[in-house]
């Protein structure tokens, strides 16, 4: 996300090749180090020796970076305000009874298969009345 909020307009492709060969780069190299780690008479627990390395690594390198180069009020005036999203899909509108989107209201607006589409009222499901 920080590459991609800096990313020059027009280069978001060449940055995402970027990132993808950093992670490639990452999962050639991790198991390999890790396994050195563990080689060289820490046994086991030189896993998660590795693992705290790595990450103290990563929050420096991220410390130094988010320094080195503050936004500006340009970046910060077009990024896109953010908006909450559903975790669902918008099909469980569809599948609600209790929407607007209901089966029953959508029923009368969508055409037959095999005609011209329906006009005047649609009958409700008995299980759905009252609801």
């Amino acid at each position: 996300a920080h590459a991609a909020d800096r990313a020059p307009a027009g280069q978001h492709t060449r940055m995402m090749a970027g990132v993808l060969l950093a992670w490639a780069a990452g999962s050639t190299v991790g198991p390999i180090a890790a396994g050195l780690f563990m080689q060289v008479g820490l046994g086991p627990s030189g896993l998660f020796v590795y693992a705290a390395v790595a990450y103290a690594v990563l929050v420096a390198l991220m410390l130094h970076r988010r320094g080195a180069r503050p936004s500006t009020e340009e970046e910060i005036d077009a990024k896109i305000p953010f908006a909450p999203v559903a975790a669902t899909s918008t099909a469980a509108a569809d599948l609600d009874p209790r929407s607007d989107l209901g089966h029953a209201d959508r029923e009368a607006e969508l055409p037959l298969r095999d005609g011209p589409p329906r006009s005047g009222p649609t009958e409700t499901p008995k299980d759905l009345d009252g609801v």
